[in-house]
């Protein structure tokens, strides 16, 4: 991996086709941390611990299961949901978060689609992202954007 100037290592926004995006943020985050010396915290870096922080997951946890509490996948995930909280946010930072296997259904109304739906935990690690990068991307949407809004 090539190193920037100020000691931060320099990372491609893309990582190889089977890596997740939070799966790249968390390695560059990984190998920022083990520079010995390094004297800046990347925005990532920041933007990461942010992410696995407990606050966050919480917040995630909260607007993912808005609506959805007698879904059966959401009742086990909550029936336990500090303990699968725990667990998300230990394998954030230990950098060992897997998203899981999307589940595939049809649709009919208006008309039959497919529809890929990601595991409950999955969906609290997307809202977790969209916590922290909702902010950033708000700033510049126009007044009237409402479209793939969570």
């Amino acid at each position: 991996m090539r190193e920037a100037n100020n000691n931060c290592p320099a990372l491609s926004p893309f990582g190889t086709a089977r890596d997740t995006q939070i799966q790249v943020i968390g390695t560059f985050a990984k190998h920022s941390e083990q520079i010995e010396g390094a004297k800046c915290l990347s925005p990532l870096v920041k933007m990461y611990r942010k992410l696995s922080s407990w606050e966050n997951l919480l917040l995630a946890y909260r607007k993912a299961s808005k609506g959805k509490r007698g879904h059966p996948n959401v009742a086990a995930f909550e029936h336990r949901f500090e303990d699968h909280l725990f667990e998300l946010e230990d394998e954030l930072r230990n950098f060992s978060y897997s998203p899981g296997k999307y589940r595939s259904f049809h649709i009919h109304e208006p008309k039959r689609r497919l529809i890929s739906a990601a595991p409950f935990r999955d969906r609290v690690v997307h809202h977790a992202l969209c916590n922290l990068i909702e902010p950033i991307f708000e700033r510049s949407f126009i007044h009237d954007s409402y479209a793939n809004r969570v």
